[in-house]
């Protein structure tokens, strides 16, 4: 009561904070310091402030220059970093234009106003969790290691000169929609999830719900990485209680995709209503909605792309199909890029390669129609999986279990396809990918007068093989 300034609320907090130093296993304390006085004489302070006090307090107190040198909305954007665990010394940029990404970026514009940059690959990343089989393959961490990750993290954006923070969400449909915020210390690193990630209205980011964080350091390493029980490696690391994923270092597009969508089914609002398919979708010239399942992106032929709904990940409900993510990235050094878009050309021991992500071109709304029909491509080299058959329901329901990102999801989804009697296709993707897009410019349609399988027996487990190969 009676702090008349805004720097009188700043030194009222700093005295708190001086004398709030506790042993090392206390828990963090916050602090809300709401002004008594009139609104009017405290003018854009008038919200109040918070702070966070602990062991090895993360507090700075504000000064005009640094941290409200654009506006009052720069001022909130701070703030709700400091809910992140982030106290910026420099700059922050949330949801910045392609513009102002670029003005920071070390990178090229290509014709298309692309942004390219190149990345050095050092070594093949470690994919760490704190829960035993969350992730594939993810080594495990405990949740102490994890929170002195997590600090070491959050120390290193502290400092940084920049940090761009990408808000949007997970899921193109209300009700399955996902908040999430990644926060980049490169512009370029922003740009991606600035492509991927479904745009909202813009909010109070105070406000901003963002179930799933994303701390993406390009240049962050960690100074005797064994002493937290890491690898001297690039690496990605999850804790699904809290719903952070650390990226440290220069790490491949679809291994940061692979992590954030597995992170985003344990999140889901309703898993008992949206299945959430590991799946490409496409909406013919006729308007009718098509599902790819195993088909690489990769492989497909630009001209057939302007029918891309959603790319990788799929979300299906009674609603219909709705998007998971807004763009998509090819791997692929010869795919054009478009306006916005981010080229990066990998190159070192362990990968050489160039991944190319652009946002979805056909955005004809929030969610769409049911599939009309259903499309499976495997890789047979063997001659067993016909270059295109039709398939049943049941059988359709058989592969189920091998293109949900939720295995929980598997029998329900096998009992959905089986009763919805949708016409389901399998088509061998070895050399005939292309051929069979660029002939069925109708990609619903793939073959209407394909013949019914007729070794199923002993194409189904290629099948099933090769799907769960494919993501």
């Amino acid at each position: 009561p009676g702090l008349k300034r805004k720097n009188d609320v700043d030194k009222a907090a700093l005295s708190i904070v001086s004398g709030a130093r506790q042993p090392s296993k206390t828990p963090l304390l916050r602090v809300s310091l709401r002004p008594t006085t009139s609104p009017a004489v405290l003018g854009p302070y008038q919200c109040g402030r918070t702070f966070i006090i602990g062991p090895n307090p993360r507090v700075r107190v504000p000064d005009d220059e640094k941290y409200l040198s654009f506006d009052e909305k720069q001022a909130d954007l701070n703030w709700s970093l400091c809910d992140d665990g982030i106290a910026p010394e420099g700059d922050a940029y949330r949801n910045a234009p392609l513009k102002k990404l670029v003005s920071f970026a070390v990178g090229t514009l290509d014709k298309a106003k692309a942004l390219n940059v190149n990345r050095k690959a050092f070594a093949q990343p470690t994919v760490y969790s704190t829960v035993d089989g969350a992730l594939p393959g993810a080594k495990l961490l405990t949740a102490n290691q994890f929170e002195k990750i997590m600090k070491k993290t959050q120390d290193y954006f502290d400092h940084a000169s920049n940090i761009f923070v990408s808000d949007g969400a997970l899921g193109s449909y209300g009700p399955q929609e996902i908040g999430m915020r990644a926060i980049a210390d490169t512009s370029c690193v922003g740009l991606y999830y600035n492509n991927v990630l479904v745009k909202l209205p813009m909010r109070d980011p105070l406000q901003f719900r963002r179930p799933i964080i994303v701390y993406s350091g390009l240049k962050f390493k960690i100074f005797q990485p064994e002493a937290v029980g890491l690898q001297p490696t690039p690496f990605i690391a999850l804790d699904p209680s809290s719903g952070h994923i650390i990226a440290a270092g220069p790490l491949p597009t679809p291994l940061v995709r692979s992590v954030v969508t597995s992170l985003a089914g344990m999140k889901l609002p309703n898993p008992t209503e949206t299945f959430m398919l590991k799946a490409h979708t496409f909406v013919t010239p006729s308007n009718t909605t098509a599902l790819l399942f195993g088909a690489s992106l990769s492989a497909l032929p630009p001209s057939v792309f302007k029918h891309l709904y959603a790319a990788h990940n799929t979300f299906w409900s009674a609603a219909g199909i709705s998007r998971v993510f807004a763009g998509f990235t090819v791997e692929s050094a010869t795919f054009p890029s478009v306006k916005g878009g981010l080229v990066e050309h990998f190159e070192g021991p362990s990968l050489k390669t160039t991944y190319v992500t652009s946002e979805v071109p056909c955005k004809i709304a929030n969610v769409i129609d049911a599939p009309a029909s259903i499309v499976f491509f495997v890789t047979d080299t063997t001659g067993t999986v016909p270059p295109i058959a039709k398939i049943t329901s049941a059988q359709a329901s058989q592969l189920a279990g091998q293109v949900v990102a939720l295995p929980s999801q598997a029998e329900a989804f096998a009992a959905k396809i089986k009763s919805a009697s949708i016409p389901a296709y399998i088509v061998n993707s070895h050399g005939q990918t292309k051929l069979a897009l660029e002939t069925n410019v109708a990609i619903a349609s793939l073959a209407k007068d394909a013949a019914p399988i007729a070794n199923w027996g002993a194409v189904s487990p290629l099948a099933a093989k090769s799907l769960a190969a494919s993501i």
